[in-house]
């Protein structure tokens, strides 16, 4: 009979566990070259962007600091949601009498919605006037390009709702 009797240091050998190192994949050859060039491509397009906002035909960091929310919708959304409220305001002002002049549109929340290839947009805004603070609340869609108010929908500050527009059923203003 063989002497199956093995000494402390033997067992050590015979079950030794290998490295993390032994035990991982061998890397492609191609891995680190590759690394290179993406950390490189994400460089060059942060600091384009960067350039772009800064010093190129782009929107500069001001308005980023006067409005987040509108510059941001702008730049993800190519928004001309904005300027179709503005002209909206500006083109019904009978319907906004009751705030008086120099009225301000200032956006508080947006969402943006594409169902069935339909885009509709709803759009909350406080507006200041020289008499009152209202909340307007805008629906859009957008037809043939272009941004179409569909209904306006206010909040006073004194939490009273009601329709301006349509205010009886009726075609959508295009902008």
């Amino acid at each position: 009979m063989e002497n199956t009797r093995m000494s402390p240091g033997d067992r050590e050998k015979e079950t030794r566990m290998p490295s993390v190192i032994e035990m991982s994949p061998k890397y492609s050859k191609y891995r680190d070259p590759l690394i290179k060039v993406v950390f490189i491509l994400i460089l060059v397009v942060v600091l384009g962007g960067a350039y772009f906002l800064t010093k190129g035909k782009g929107p500069g960091f001001g308005k980023l600091k006067q409005n987040p929310a509108q510059f941001l919708s702008r730049w993800i959304l190519g928004g001309d949601i904005y300027e179709t409220c503005g002209s909206f305001v500006r083109d019904n002002q009978n319907l906004f009498r009751q705030l008086g002049q120099n009225v301000r549109l200032v956006p508080m929340r947006q969402e943006l919605r594409i169902i069935n290839r339909t885009r509709t947009a709803r759009v909350v805004f406080r507006v200041d006037g020289s008499k009152d603070t209202d909340k307007l609340y805008f629906s859009l869609e957008k037809k043939e390009g272009k941004w179409e108010v569909t209904s306006v929908k206010s909040r006073t500050m004194r939490g009273e709702y009601k329709k301006i527009y349509p205010l009886r059923g009726g075609d959508a203003v295009r902008m």
